[in-house]
């Protein structure tokens, strides 16, 4: 009953920090994540728990297998990503920044649990926009996986609970959605985007679109 009392006049401010009626500071975001407790799911790091072979087949996009690339995409991606070496450059830095973090959640999680609570249920939403834009998983793409690193490399960027441009703010919004980039970025990496889940321009579009405004709804308001 003390505890009732004393919590009873704590609430979320405008500026998105935790206050007592007098307006004492409690918490610099609600629950560290500022996320809204009703409107986050278990989801699972897919990263986390497969051997390096594993985690190396499903994940690392080969640009060199021309048999594969004509089998996933149509012919001007095709002739696209055959005649890029920026698209190269572009695939090995996605492979590193899986790497790390799969370096970083590994210690986040030592006991290799990969289930956590986040926001935007990816695959629920990835089924949606296979069924909203008719997505036949067996013809090809006409996505270009250029798109697909610089969409998701766009939308962790929108990706904001604190705001501001100093350098703490910055570390405590980094710290507040690093599960969640994690997630989003081993989700929709260009190898499962384009061979798993075989999504058009149009719909990946429209799911990065998507996940930006569920990610905004699942805020926490004052």
């Amino acid at each position: 009953r003390r505890l009732i009392k004393a919590m009873e006049s704590v609430m979320i401010t405008y500026d998105g920090t935790v206050r007592n009626s007098v307006g004492q500071l409690i918490q610099l975001r609600y629950g560290e994540d500022g996320l809204d407790g009703c409107a986050v799911e278990g989801q699972a790091l897919p990263t986390l728990k497969p051997s390096d072979k594993t985690f190396e087949k499903r994940f690392k996009f080969d640009v060199s297998n021309e048999r594969q690339l004509k089998r996933v995409f149509n012919e001007d991606i095709v002739k696209d990503l055959l005649g890029s070496a920026n698209v190269v450059g572009d695939l090995e830095l996605e492979w590193e920044s899986l790497c790390k973090d799969r370096e970083v959640l590994r210690t986040v999680f030592p006991k290799g649990d990969s289930k956590v609570v986040l926001p935007c249920n990816l695959q629920r939403m990835i089924w949606n926009a296979q069924k909203i834009f008719h997505i036949n998983i067996r013809s090809p793409t006409d996505l270009n996986p250029s798109r697909v690193i610089e969409g998701v490399r766009e939308l962790s960027k929108k990706i904001i609970i604190v705001v501001g441009e100093d350098r703490l703010s910055k570390q405590a919004n980094e710290n507040a959605t690093l599960l969640f980039n994690c997630l989003l970025r081993s989700t929709l990496c260009t190898k499962r985007v384009a061979e798993e889940f075989r999504l058009s321009a149009e719909s990946f579009e429209w799911l990065l679109g998507e996940i930006e405004t569920r990610f905004q709804q699942s805020q926490v308001q004052p």
